[in-house]
């Protein structure tokens, strides 16, 4: 039976974390279980799993990004009010123009991060921009 939740935690260099069941009910997770790319996988993604039994407790395999069939998942609700925000009008931004500034505001913002950090972070974000029409593709 396929279950839903949200990932709680996840270590990408480790590969391990955890999912909160929409039953409230926290549950082991390896990268080896993950059928998209590992860094996808933030607090707060909702996922489809599986569930078995380990010797540790509840574990989460053949987990997936939550989302219809042929769309991408959506990772997060900003705003209640999309119709407001639909009127706004704002300049779009090339990709790379995105990836520039974005990069300019994380370095600024978390000078501590690794550059793999950084990589991953500006994917995932350039993703959720291209998702909300914020780029152009």
């Amino acid at each position: 039976m396929r279950h839903s939740g949200r990932i709680l935690r996840f270590d990408g260099i480790s590969g391990y974390g955890s999912i909160v069941s929409d039953d409230d009910e926290e549950i082991r997770l390896h990268a080896a279980d993950l059928r998209d790319d590992k860094y996808l996988f933030v607090p707060g993604t909702r996922v489809s799993f599986e569930i078995e039994e380990s010797g540790h407790g509840l574990k989460a395999y053949d987990v997936a990004l939550a989302g219809s069939a042929g769309e991408p998942p959506v990772l997060y609700v900003l705003s209640s009010r999309r119709e407001e925000a639909e009127e706004d009008l704002c300049d779009i931004l090339s990709r790379s123009e995105f990836l520039r500034e974005i990069t300019e505001v994380i370095v600024v913002a978390v000078p501590s991060l690794s550059a793999r950090q950084i990589l991953q972070l500006r994917a995932h974000l350039a993703r959720f921009a291209l998702a909300h029409h914020w780029i152009e593709g």
